[in-house]
Protein backbone atom coordinates (compact mmCIF):
# COMPACT_ATOMS: atom_id res chain seq x y z
CA UNK A 1 0.00 0.00 0.00
CA UNK A 2 1.16 3.41 -0.81
CA UNK A 3 2.03 6.07 1.86
CA UNK A 4 -0.24 8.87 1.68
CA UNK A 5 2.19 11.07 0.28
CA UNK A 6 2.72 8.85 -2.40
CA UNK A 7 -0.78 9.07 -3.65
CA UNK A 8 -1.46 12.96 -3.39
CA UNK A 9 2.44 13.27 -5.52
CA UNK A 10 0.60 10.64 -8.14
CA UNK A 11 -2.64 12.15 -7.98
CA UNK A 12 -0.87 15.82 -8.57
CA UNK A 13 0.97 14.39 -11.71
CA UNK A 14 -2.26 12.49 -12.91
CA UNK A 15 -4.24 15.85 -12.93
CA UNK A 16 -1.61 17.04 -15.24
CA UNK A 17 -0.73 14.47 -17.23
CA UNK A 18 -4.86 14.51 -18.13
CA UNK A 19 -5.32 17.77 -19.21
CA UNK A 20 -4.04 17.19 -22.95
CA UNK A 21 -5.75 14.21 -23.70
CA UNK A 22 -8.86 15.86 -22.31
CA UNK A 23 -8.57 18.27 -24.36
CA UNK A 24 -8.20 17.03 -27.79
CA UNK A 25 -11.10 14.16 -26.77
CA UNK A 26 -12.86 17.37 -25.88
CA UNK A 27 -12.38 18.73 -29.90
CA UNK A 28 -14.15 15.12 -31.48
CA UNK A 29 -16.95 16.69 -30.21
CA UNK A 30 -16.94 19.79 -31.59
CA UNK A 31 -16.31 18.20 -35.51
CA UNK A 32 -20.60 17.73 -35.29
CA UNK A 33 -20.86 14.75 -37.40
CA UNK A 34 -24.04 14.07 -39.05
CA UNK A 35 -25.02 10.55 -37.26
CA UNK A 36 -28.16 9.01 -36.41
CA UNK A 37 -28.63 6.37 -33.17
CA UNK A 38 -27.80 2.69 -34.22
CA UNK A 39 -31.17 2.23 -32.77
CA UNK A 40 -33.00 3.61 -35.40
CA UNK A 41 -30.58 3.17 -38.60
CA UNK A 42 -31.97 1.30 -41.50
CA UNK A 43 -28.75 0.10 -42.33
CA UNK A 44 -26.83 -3.21 -40.84
CA UNK A 45 -24.28 -2.32 -37.95
CA UNK A 46 -21.84 -4.13 -39.70
CA UNK A 47 -22.24 -2.58 -43.21
CA UNK A 48 -19.29 -0.31 -44.05
CA UNK A 49 -22.15 2.97 -43.35
CA UNK A 50 -22.89 1.15 -40.34
CA UNK A 51 -19.05 1.02 -38.28
CA UNK A 52 -18.81 4.20 -39.55
CA UNK A 53 -21.54 5.53 -38.22
CA UNK A 54 -21.51 4.12 -34.41
CA UNK A 55 -17.94 5.23 -34.26
CA UNK A 56 -19.12 9.11 -35.22
CA UNK A 57 -21.68 8.65 -32.57
CA UNK A 58 -18.96 7.14 -29.98
CA UNK A 59 -16.41 9.92 -30.67
CA UNK A 60 -18.59 12.72 -31.08
CA UNK A 61 -21.60 12.56 -28.69
CA UNK A 62 -20.57 9.74 -26.31
CA UNK A 63 -16.79 10.24 -25.27
CA UNK A 64 -16.00 13.45 -25.56
CA UNK A 65 -18.62 14.38 -22.92
CA UNK A 66 -16.62 12.94 -19.66
CA UNK A 67 -14.12 15.36 -20.78
CA UNK A 68 -15.41 19.00 -19.11
CA UNK A 69 -17.12 16.95 -15.80
CA UNK A 70 -13.13 15.77 -15.42
CA UNK A 71 -11.98 19.34 -15.83
CA UNK A 72 -14.75 20.50 -13.42
CA UNK A 73 -13.56 17.72 -11.03
CA UNK A 74 -10.05 19.15 -11.19
CA UNK A 75 -11.10 22.39 -10.55
CA UNK A 76 -13.50 21.80 -7.43
CA UNK A 77 -10.50 19.89 -5.63
CA UNK A 78 -8.19 22.72 -6.74
CA UNK A 79 -10.23 25.59 -5.89
CA UNK A 80 -10.96 23.75 -1.91
CA UNK A 81 -7.91 23.02 -1.37
CA UNK A 82 -6.41 24.76 1.66
CA UNK A 83 -9.91 25.07 2.88
CA UNK A 84 -10.38 22.54 5.52
CA UNK A 85 -11.98 25.20 7.96
CA UNK A 86 -13.53 28.34 6.03
CA UNK A 87 -11.33 31.28 5.63
CA UNK A 88 -13.06 34.36 4.45
CA UNK A 89 -9.48 35.18 3.80
CA UNK A 90 -8.62 32.10 1.23
CA UNK A 91 -11.35 33.24 -0.37
CA UNK A 92 -10.85 36.58 -1.27
CA UNK A 93 -7.62 35.35 -2.38
CA UNK A 94 -9.00 32.48 -4.73
CA UNK A 95 -11.31 34.63 -5.93
CA UNK A 96 -8.72 37.33 -7.27
CA UNK A 97 -6.51 34.55 -8.74
CA UNK A 98 -9.44 33.59 -10.99
CA UNK A 99 -10.08 36.88 -12.15
CA UNK A 100 -6.77 36.48 -13.54
CA UNK A 101 -6.92 32.96 -14.81
CA UNK A 102 -10.65 32.73 -15.30
CA UNK A 103 -12.57 35.94 -15.84
CA UNK A 104 -9.80 37.81 -17.98
CA UNK A 105 -9.22 35.07 -20.61
CA UNK A 106 -13.22 34.35 -20.37
CA UNK A 107 -12.75 38.31 -21.41
CA UNK A 108 -10.73 38.28 -24.16
CA UNK A 109 -11.56 35.25 -26.14
CA UNK A 110 -15.50 36.64 -26.55
CA UNK A 111 -13.77 39.73 -27.59
CA UNK A 112 -11.81 38.01 -30.12
CA UNK A 113 -14.44 36.37 -32.73
CA UNK A 114 -15.76 40.32 -32.77
CA UNK A 115 -12.70 42.11 -33.44
CA UNK A 116 -12.13 38.78 -36.25
CA UNK A 117 -15.49 39.55 -37.67
CA UNK A 118 -15.28 43.83 -37.43
CA UNK A 119 -11.77 43.06 -39.77
CA UNK A 120 -14.07 41.16 -42.39
CA UNK A 121 -16.91 43.05 -42.53
CA UNK A 122 -14.33 46.36 -42.63
CA UNK A 123 -12.82 44.50 -45.26
CA UNK A 124 -15.61 43.66 -47.46
CA UNK A 125 -16.75 47.61 -46.32
CA UNK A 126 -14.26 48.71 -48.40
CA UNK A 127 -14.93 46.43 -51.47
CA UNK A 128 -18.04 47.03 -51.45
CA UNK A 129 -17.87 51.24 -50.97
CA UNK A 130 -20.49 50.68 -48.07
CA UNK A 131 -20.16 50.35 -44.51
CA UNK A 132 -23.67 49.02 -44.11
CA UNK A 133 -22.39 45.93 -42.87
CA UNK A 134 -19.68 46.98 -40.18
CA UNK A 135 -22.74 48.80 -38.87
CA UNK A 136 -25.32 46.64 -38.82
CA UNK A 137 -22.93 43.70 -37.01
CA UNK A 138 -22.02 46.61 -34.00
CA UNK A 139 -25.79 47.11 -33.97
CA UNK A 140 -26.39 43.47 -33.59
CA UNK A 141 -23.98 43.42 -30.70
CA UNK A 142 -24.88 43.33 -26.89
CA UNK A 143 -22.61 42.88 -23.66
CA UNK A 144 -25.32 39.93 -23.07
CA UNK A 145 -24.92 38.92 -26.63
CA UNK A 146 -20.97 38.57 -26.41
CA UNK A 147 -20.14 37.37 -22.81
CA UNK A 148 -23.53 35.84 -21.16
CA UNK A 149 -25.64 34.26 -23.93
CA UNK A 150 -25.38 34.17 -27.65
CA UNK A 151 -25.72 30.29 -28.27
CA UNK A 152 -28.43 28.19 -26.92
CA UNK A 153 -28.87 24.56 -27.96
CA UNK A 154 -31.68 22.62 -26.84
CA UNK A 155 -31.38 19.06 -25.53
CA UNK A 156 -33.39 15.94 -25.94
CA UNK A 157 -36.61 15.63 -24.07
CA UNK A 158 -35.56 14.39 -20.73
CA UNK A 159 -36.31 10.72 -19.27
CA UNK A 160 -38.81 12.41 -17.14
CA UNK A 161 -40.74 13.57 -20.40
CA UNK A 162 -40.03 17.24 -19.81
CA UNK A 163 -39.47 19.34 -22.76
CA UNK A 164 -36.91 22.79 -23.13
CA UNK A 165 -33.75 21.15 -21.74
CA UNK A 166 -31.08 23.10 -23.53
CA UNK A 167 -27.08 24.53 -22.88
CA UNK A 168 -26.57 28.18 -23.41
CA UNK A 169 -23.24 29.51 -23.70
CA UNK A 170 -21.48 33.04 -24.59
CA UNK A 171 -20.03 34.08 -28.37
CA UNK A 172 -17.09 32.04 -28.21
CA UNK A 173 -19.86 29.28 -27.40
CA UNK A 174 -17.07 26.25 -25.65
CA UNK A 175 -16.39 28.75 -22.81
CA UNK A 176 -19.87 27.85 -21.26
CA UNK A 177 -17.61 25.93 -19.21
CA UNK A 178 -15.63 29.05 -18.03
CA UNK A 179 -18.93 30.77 -17.57
CA UNK A 180 -20.01 28.32 -15.00
CA UNK A 181 -16.66 27.67 -13.09
CA UNK A 182 -16.51 31.62 -12.47
CA UNK A 183 -20.24 31.52 -10.97
CA UNK A 184 -18.95 28.23 -9.17
CA UNK A 185 -16.46 30.08 -7.89
CA UNK A 186 -18.65 33.03 -6.35
CA UNK A 187 -20.99 30.64 -5.14
CA UNK A 188 -18.38 28.78 -3.41
CA UNK A 189 -18.95 29.24 0.49
CA UNK A 190 -22.27 27.93 -0.11
CA UNK A 191 -21.34 24.74 -1.94
CA UNK A 192 -18.78 24.53 1.19
CA UNK A 193 -21.57 24.78 3.80
CA UNK A 194 -23.61 22.41 2.09
CA UNK A 195 -20.95 19.83 1.70
CA UNK A 196 -19.72 20.30 5.54
CA UNK A 197 -23.56 19.54 6.51
CA UNK A 198 -24.62 16.93 4.16
CA UNK A 199 -21.52 15.09 3.20
CA UNK A 200 -22.05 13.03 0.25
CA UNK A 201 -25.85 13.36 0.18
CA UNK A 202 -24.92 16.68 -1.81
CA UNK A 203 -23.35 14.43 -4.47
CA UNK A 204 -26.69 12.32 -4.67
CA UNK A 205 -28.60 15.15 -4.90
CA UNK A 206 -27.01 16.80 -8.26
CA UNK A 207 -26.03 13.25 -9.73
CA UNK A 208 -30.02 12.89 -9.70
CA UNK A 209 -30.00 16.49 -11.08
CA UNK A 210 -27.32 16.09 -13.86
CA UNK A 211 -28.80 12.11 -14.98
CA UNK A 212 -32.08 13.50 -15.58
CA UNK A 213 -30.94 15.87 -17.69
CA UNK A 214 -33.00 18.62 -15.82
CA UNK A 215 -31.86 22.57 -16.79
CA UNK A 216 -30.94 25.23 -14.28
CA UNK A 217 -32.63 28.26 -15.77
CA UNK A 218 -29.83 30.86 -14.64
CA UNK A 219 -27.03 31.18 -16.97
CA UNK A 220 -23.89 29.90 -15.44
CA UNK A 221 -25.52 27.04 -13.34
CA UNK A 222 -26.22 23.23 -14.35
CA UNK A 223 -26.44 20.46 -13.21
CA UNK A 224 -22.99 19.49 -14.51
CA UNK A 225 -21.02 21.89 -12.81
CA UNK A 226 -22.19 21.77 -9.39
CA UNK A 227 -22.06 17.83 -9.34
CA UNK A 228 -18.23 17.82 -10.33
CA UNK A 229 -17.31 20.81 -9.03
CA UNK A 230 -18.94 19.81 -6.02
CA UNK A 231 -17.10 16.50 -6.21
CA UNK A 232 -13.94 17.88 -6.56
CA UNK A 233 -14.55 19.80 -3.46
CA UNK A 234 -15.94 17.00 -1.75
CA UNK A 235 -12.94 14.81 -1.98
CA UNK A 236 -10.63 17.28 -0.73
CA UNK A 237 -12.69 18.69 2.52
CA UNK A 238 -12.67 14.55 3.37
CA UNK A 239 -9.32 14.07 2.74
CA UNK A 240 -9.84 11.37 -0.18
CA UNK A 241 -7.88 11.18 -3.16
CA UNK A 242 -9.24 10.95 -6.56
CA UNK A 243 -6.33 8.18 -7.65
CA UNK A 244 -6.60 5.99 -4.81
CA UNK A 245 -10.25 5.97 -4.48
CA UNK A 246 -10.65 5.44 -8.64
CA UNK A 247 -7.87 2.39 -8.26
CA UNK A 248 -9.52 0.73 -5.23
CA UNK A 249 -12.96 0.26 -7.33
CA UNK A 250 -11.71 0.32 -10.55
CA UNK A 251 -13.14 -3.43 -10.74
CA UNK A 252 -16.77 -2.07 -11.26
CA UNK A 253 -15.89 1.05 -13.22
CA UNK A 254 -14.05 0.09 -16.15
CA UNK A 255 -17.24 -2.26 -16.69
CA UNK A 256 -19.66 0.20 -16.03
CA UNK A 257 -17.57 2.52 -18.39
CA UNK A 258 -17.90 0.30 -21.30
CA UNK A 259 -21.67 -1.12 -20.67
CA UNK A 260 -22.72 2.65 -20.33
CA UNK A 261 -21.11 3.58 -23.41
CA UNK A 262 -22.20 0.93 -25.47
CA UNK A 263 -25.69 1.86 -24.29
CA UNK A 264 -25.18 5.66 -25.13
CA UNK A 265 -23.85 4.80 -28.59
CA UNK A 266 -26.52 2.31 -28.75
CA UNK A 267 -29.65 4.77 -28.33
CA UNK A 268 -27.14 7.80 -30.33
CA UNK A 269 -25.52 9.55 -27.32
CA UNK A 270 -26.35 13.28 -26.65
CA UNK A 271 -29.03 13.90 -29.45
CA UNK A 272 -31.55 11.47 -28.16
CA UNK A 273 -33.40 11.16 -25.08
CA UNK A 274 -31.96 7.68 -23.53
CA UNK A 275 -28.79 7.59 -25.59
CA UNK A 276 -28.22 11.20 -23.31
CA UNK A 277 -29.37 9.54 -20.07
CA UNK A 278 -27.01 6.37 -20.77
CA UNK A 279 -24.16 8.74 -21.67
CA UNK A 280 -24.03 11.11 -18.29
CA UNK A 281 -23.96 7.71 -16.65
CA UNK A 282 -20.69 6.67 -18.49
CA UNK A 283 -19.59 10.32 -17.81
CA UNK A 284 -20.37 9.90 -13.99
CA UNK A 285 -18.04 6.18 -14.16
CA UNK A 286 -15.50 7.35 -16.99
CA UNK A 287 -14.12 10.68 -15.14
CA UNK A 288 -13.17 8.64 -11.89
CA UNK A 289 -11.93 5.86 -14.76
CA UNK A 290 -9.53 8.40 -16.57
CA UNK A 291 -7.75 8.68 -12.95
CA UNK A 292 -7.18 5.41 -12.53
CA UNK A 293 -5.99 4.72 -15.92
CA UNK A 294 -3.47 7.99 -15.23
CA UNK A 295 -2.48 6.68 -11.85
CA UNK A 296 -1.62 3.00 -13.28
CA UNK A 297 0.68 4.92 -16.35
CA UNK A 298 2.46 7.10 -13.85
CA UNK A 299 3.08 4.36 -11.51
CA UNK A 300 3.82 1.54 -13.84
CA UNK A 301 5.87 3.17 -16.89
CA UNK A 302 6.88 6.55 -15.09
CA UNK A 303 4.64 8.46 -17.23
CA UNK A 304 5.34 12.04 -17.06
CA UNK A 305 3.28 15.10 -17.90
CA UNK A 306 5.00 16.94 -20.77
CA UNK A 307 4.94 20.88 -19.58
CA UNK A 308 4.25 22.44 -22.87
CA UNK A 309 1.64 20.34 -23.58
CA UNK A 310 -0.39 20.98 -20.30
CA UNK A 311 0.24 25.04 -20.58
CA UNK A 312 -1.12 25.25 -23.79
CA UNK A 313 -4.46 23.30 -23.37
CA UNK A 314 -6.35 26.23 -21.87
CA UNK A 315 -5.30 28.17 -24.82
CA UNK A 316 -6.34 25.31 -27.26
CA UNK A 317 -9.76 25.50 -25.00
CA UNK A 318 -10.29 29.31 -26.16
CA UNK A 319 -8.74 28.83 -29.75
CA UNK A 320 -10.44 25.51 -31.52
CA UNK A 321 -14.33 27.17 -31.70
CA UNK A 322 -13.30 30.61 -32.92
CA UNK A 323 -15.02 31.35 -36.66
CA UNK A 324 -12.46 32.39 -38.46
CA UNK A 325 -13.71 35.46 -41.09
CA UNK A 326 -17.00 33.56 -41.28
CA UNK A 327 -15.62 30.82 -43.03
CA UNK A 328 -16.42 28.38 -39.87
CA UNK A 329 -15.01 27.48 -36.66
CA UNK A 330 -11.20 26.33 -36.76
CA UNK A 331 -12.00 22.50 -35.91
CA UNK A 332 -14.54 22.50 -38.99
CA UNK A 333 -12.05 23.99 -41.33
CA UNK A 334 -9.57 21.44 -40.12
CA UNK A 335 -11.82 18.88 -41.25
CA UNK A 336 -12.75 20.13 -44.23
CA UNK A 337 -9.52 20.51 -45.16
CA UNK A 338 -8.70 16.61 -44.79
CA UNK A 339 -11.91 15.80 -46.59
CA UNK A 340 -10.25 17.54 -49.48
CA UNK A 341 -6.96 15.95 -49.02
CA UNK A 342 -7.92 12.07 -47.96
CA UNK A 343 -11.14 12.18 -49.92
CA UNK A 344 -14.47 11.67 -49.04
CA UNK A 345 -15.50 8.69 -51.42
CA UNK A 346 -15.84 6.11 -48.81
CA UNK A 347 -16.31 5.76 -45.36
CA UNK A 348 -13.01 4.47 -44.66
CA UNK A 349 -11.73 7.89 -45.55
CA UNK A 350 -14.19 10.19 -43.97
CA UNK A 351 -13.14 8.21 -41.15
CA UNK A 352 -9.52 8.60 -41.23
CA UNK A 353 -10.42 12.37 -41.61
CA UNK A 354 -12.48 12.54 -38.63
CA UNK A 355 -10.20 11.19 -36.78
CA UNK A 356 -7.44 13.23 -38.02
CA UNK A 357 -9.56 16.32 -36.95
CA UNK A 358 -8.83 16.92 -33.50
CA UNK A 359 -4.90 16.33 -34.28
CA UNK A 360 -4.67 18.89 -36.84
CA UNK A 361 -7.23 21.09 -34.96
CA UNK A 362 -5.31 20.86 -31.37
CA UNK A 363 -1.63 21.27 -33.43
CA UNK A 364 -3.10 24.13 -35.21
CA UNK A 365 -3.89 25.80 -32.17
CA UNK A 366 -0.39 24.60 -30.12
CA UNK A 367 1.59 26.49 -33.07
CA UNK A 368 0.02 29.54 -32.49
CA UNK A 369 0.32 29.33 -28.57
CA UNK A 370 4.08 28.43 -29.57
CA UNK A 371 4.40 31.74 -31.99
CA UNK A 372 2.93 33.59 -29.24
CA UNK A 373 4.72 32.60 -26.42
CA UNK A 374 7.46 32.84 -28.09
CA UNK A 375 7.54 36.62 -29.82
CA UNK A 376 4.54 37.42 -27.46
CA UNK A 377 4.59 36.14 -24.10
CA UNK A 378 2.93 38.75 -22.55
CA UNK A 379 -0.18 37.83 -24.88
CA UNK A 380 0.36 34.20 -24.17
CA UNK A 381 0.01 34.31 -20.60
CA UNK A 382 -2.83 36.90 -20.69
CA UNK A 383 -4.54 34.58 -23.24
CA UNK A 384 -3.60 31.36 -21.28
CA UNK A 385 -5.24 32.14 -17.98
CA UNK A 386 -1.12 32.97 -16.88
CA UNK A 387 -0.13 29.90 -17.07
CA UNK A 388 2.38 30.62 -19.72
CA UNK A 389 6.04 30.13 -18.82
CA UNK A 390 9.36 30.61 -21.72
CA UNK A 391 9.17 26.92 -23.41
CA UNK A 392 12.33 27.60 -25.69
Amino acid sequence: MKSRLDWNRNQSQAIDLLRFPLMVIVVFGHTLLTTVSVEKADFPLLSGQGVYNALSVMFTYVIPHMTVPVFFMMSGYLFFRNFNLWSWQIYREKLRKRFWTLLVPYILWNIIPVIVNLFRYSVLAVRNHSADGVIDYIRGLSLWSIFVENVRLPWPTNILGWNGCYLTGPLNGTLWFMQDLIVLSIISPVIYYLIKKTKVWLIVLFAVGYVVNITIPVHGLSFNGLLFFSVGGYFVLSGRNFCEFSRRHVGWLLPATLVFCGLGVYYGGIKETYGLFYTYLYTISCSFLAFAIASFLIEKYGLKPNRFLTRCTFFIFGMQMINILGVGLIVQICRDFLYSVIGMDSYLQLSIANFLTPALTAGVCMLTYYLLNRFMPGISAILSGNRSKDIR
